[in-house]
């Protein structure tokens, strides 16, 4: 049955979390004596830190008759990502996936 009151987390004590209830993005809470109330009750909770992933692209190398292209410069104008449930995604400030 859903539920506001969010226990067992006394391992974020102090810590600002990230919540998602029933698949849907939740304001942010403090958790205090390993717990927390969320605004809409929801029957699957998911608690946790929030993190900014940075990715790097690695370095192009190309086998050309010329040999390798280790230190040729190279601009890279489209990528290719694959996201698996995931929300909010961001790049260069612009909102690729939504926070639902």
């Amino acid at each position: 049955s859903p539920t506001s009151s969010i226990t067992g987390l006394e391992h974020l004590n102090g810590k600002m979390v990230k919540i998602r209830g029933d698949g849907f993005v939740q304001p942010d809470k403090m958790v205090i004596n390993g717990e927390i109330t969320i605004d809409e009750s929801a029957t699957v909770v998911e608690v946790g830190l929030g993190f900014n992933p940075l990715i790097e692209v690695l370095p192009v190398i190309i086998q050309s008759q010329q040999g390798p292209t280790n230190y040729i410069p190279k601009r890279i104008n489209r990528i290719w990502a694959q996201f698996h449930e995931t929300l909010g995604v961001y790049v260069n400030g612009e909102q690729l996936i939504p926070n639902l």
